[in-house]
Parts: C-alpha cells; structure tokens; sequence
C-alpha cells in the first residue's frame, strides 16, 4: 500500500510540474509575440551600428587597425553572424533578431530544466519572463542577451558544482564584455582555498578565451586594443547611472550641470563627475576586494559563491559610470537561478524587488527617455527610484551571501553538491531505474 500511496503521489506530482510548465511555456510565447509586436525598426537600437561593423569586416577592414569597434573581438564575431546567411546585409535587422531570439529560448529551455530537476521553484522562470518582457525589444536589439546566456550557463555550472565549466564560461563572458572580469579575484581565491595552492588552471580557464580572441586580432595586425579600453575609460556618466541620479540630487540645490551627447549616449556632465567617477571605483574596487576576502577565509559553499557573483555583477551595475537598460539582460538570469532566500518574506521580497527594477527600468526606456534628457522632474523620480531599488538589490545580496554561509554551518562544498544532488534525485520527473 506504501508503494502504491508513493507511486501515486508521484504521478500527481508529474502532473503537477507539467501543468505549471506548461503555462508558463504560453506566458513565454505570448510574452515574446508582444516583443516582436512592439519593435520599433530602427529607431532607438544599436542595429545600425551593428551592421556598420559587419559590413568593414565584410570589406576586409581589420578591426582595431582599420577602425576602432567598442566591443571585444568575440563580441564582434557574434554581431557578424548574420552575414554568414546574409552578405548583403539586407535583412541584418531581422536575422540578428532571430539569433538573439534563439539564444533566449535556449536560455528558457535551461530555466524550464533547472525547474524539471527540482534546481528552481516556478515563480523563477515566471520572473524571467516577466523582468524581460518589462524591458521589450531590447532583448533582441542589443548584444547583452548573449552575455545574459552565458552568465546563467555559468551560474547552473557553480550550483552544480562544476567549478571547470563556471570557469570556462565566466572566460567566455569576459571576452564577449569584459564586464565578468570582476568576479575573477572571488573565483581564484575560492579555488586556492579549496586547494591550498595557487588556482593556475582555474586562472588559464578564466583567461583563455579573451587571450585567444584577442591573439588571433593581433596576428591579423588588430593590435591597437588600447583604443578599445580608452573608449570606455573616457566615457561620461551616462544619465541613467546611478550617479547621474546623485548628480540631479546635486542640481536640485542648485549645482550646474546639462545633458551632453556623445559616446553614443546621453550623458550627464557637472563638475563633480570626476569626483563621482573616482569614488564610484574605489567603493567598487572595495567590493571586490571584499568578496574575494570572503571567498578566501570563510570558505563559502558554491551555492554561496553563487550569491557573490550575483552581487558583484549588481555591484558593477550601481556603481558603473554608464548604465544602459539593456545590462539587465545578463544579471536578470542569474538573479533568476541563484538560491533563494531561505525566508519565504525575504525570497517574496527579492522577487518583487528583482521585478520593479525591470519594470521601471522599462518605464524609462523607451517610454520617459526623452523627458529624462529634458531633465524633467517626474522622469528623475523614476530614475532615482530605481536605482535605489538596485541600491537595496546589491545590498541584501552581499548580505544574504554572508548570513546564508552561517546558516549553512561552515559552507561545505560537499554539503552544497550533496544537496544539488539530493534535489536532482527527489525530483518528480528523474527517472528511477
């Protein structure tokens, strides 16, 4: 009788997670049907200059000899992938739209498995749906969603404890955007405590793909990288920033300042930029320095490590002289995956959080953007309301990486896999033989 009660508990559960799956596969479907709806042409996207890349590349230019891109070499070869059906150029637009379309439904078939093994709940995947939809057409118009693929591929590599593979993919992150880079201090240390020594293969793992990329430029004579670092050295502090939201603050008692264009966004320039700028790094070169102390002392599980990369990637985000809407679209998926709180408010909190950001981020562009340029004071409102919610964001991350590894008594990896392996195998649809 036991087995029988257990044989049909279990087809109820089967039933139960194929029900939900299925709903949210429409929700997705729908979801994505809108997107393509509401796309603008070439108004407001980053496909004109996208194209313009492709078509140097196709006339023989070499890139950062003959003209100077602001992305990294494996970036470009991802922008360049239209051309491989599309020479001409012709239906750039719709071809890059479908690759990106394609990268987001393999990023939705890993989120639909993680929630089959048991590795997410279903109001995870429902937030990915929701939090990209918020930020419409952006999704298939910019490059993130690329970056936003690999990060989660990396962050399902760390909670199942694939410390190679994490490597590997934050390697790959790092070339696509450089961005991941940042996390590569709380990597090395983690590994050489867990190792005792100096992490050199997890170092060449992190490294390889950007040396690669960047090599085989070289040897083509592409070799004038600095460009590429100088661009985003200069920049100015792009008006969605959070310190551009400080700067308002500024402004409304009566500090001078104006909307500037340049570096392909709008910026907003005042005489504390500098200031800002310099102290926005030093706070987030502390957090990674931080971070990494943490890794290295605590010995946090890689469900911990997770939460950390999580929070360093928002950490990078709030401090950032340029936050463009789209850079949600590669910390979105990793917020969606890590663990969750262990307190049902604090996980609902987190939720709602994650959700407010995506939604006023989607207020602000593209539907207030133009008042925001005009500096007009209901746009402010929503802009400094949201990167407050990012404030809280980073903040309650980095300290639910610090409270959840006491919780966890010790932050044993081997407590952190037996339990990935434990979910896996209670899993409703995990075949028992």
């Amino acid at each position: 009788m036991g087995a029988k009660r257990d044989d049909v508990e279990r087809r109820t559960q089967i039933h139960r997670v194929g029900y939900v799956l299925l709903w949210l596969s429409i929700a997705f479907a729908i979801s994505r049907a809108s997107i393509f709806y509401r796309m603008t042409g070439e108004r407001r996207t980053d496909l004109n200059l996208y194209r313009g890349y492709a078509q140097k590349i196709l006339e023989g230019e070499i890139p950062y000899k003959d003209f100077f891109p602001e992305y990294p070499p494996l970036a470009l070869q991802f922008l360049t992938l239209p051309t491989i059906v599309d020479p001409s150029l012709k239906w750039y637009f719709g071809l890059y739209r479908a690759v990106c379309c394609l990268v987001d439904c393999a990023m939705w078939v890993a989120l639909v498995r993680a929630y089959k093994d048991g590795r997410v709940r279903g109001h995870q995947p429902l937030l990915y749906i929701l939090g990209t939809t918020a930020l419409g057409a952006l999704i298939y118009d910019r490059l993130d969603i690329a970056l936003g693929a690999v990060l989660l591929f990396a962050a399902l590599s760390l909670m199942d404890c694939e410390r190679t593979r994490f490597h590997l993919a934050v390697g790959v992150g790092i070339a696509l955007k450089l961005i991941p880079v940042i996390f590569v201090p709380a990597a090395l240390a983690f590994e050489a405590r867990k190792n005792d020594r100096f992490p050199f293969r997890a170092l060449l793992l992190l490294m390889f793909p950007t040396a690669a990329s960047f090599g085989v430029l070289a040897v083509l004579g592409g070799y004038r990288f600095d460009k590429l670092f100088g661009y985003h050295i200069e920049r100015d502090i792009e008006i969605e920033s959070t310190l551009a939201s400080i700067e308002m603050v500024l402004m409304d008692f009566g500090l001078e300042g104006a909307v500037t264009r340049g570096f392909g966004s709008h910026n907003l320039n005042t005489p504390v930029d500098q200031i800002l700028a310099r102290g926005a790094t030093a706070l987030l070169g502390l957090v990674i320095l931080g971070t990494a102390l943490f890794a290295a002392r605590r010995n946090p599980n890689t469900n911990m490590l997770a939460i950390l990369f999580a929070a360093i990637l928002a950490w990078s985000l709030l401090l950032s002289k340029v936050l463009s809407p789209q850079y949600f679209l590669f910390l979105l998926p990793v917020l969606v995956v890590i663990p969750e709180c262990q307190s049902k408010l604090g996980a609902s909190a987190t939720w709602l959080l994650v959700a407010m950001i995506c939604g006023l981020t989607g207020v602000i562009y593209p539907g207030r953007f133009d008042a925001l340029t005009k500096l007009e004071p209901n746009a402010e409102l929503i802009l400094l309301i949201r990167n407050e919610y990012l404030a809280a964001l980073a903040l309650s991350l980095l300290y639910r990486a610090w409270v959840s590894h006491d919780d966890d008594g010790g932050g044993s990896e081997t407590t952190s896999c037996t339990t990935a392996e434990a979910n896996d195998a209670s899993s409703p649809l995990t075949t028992k033989t």
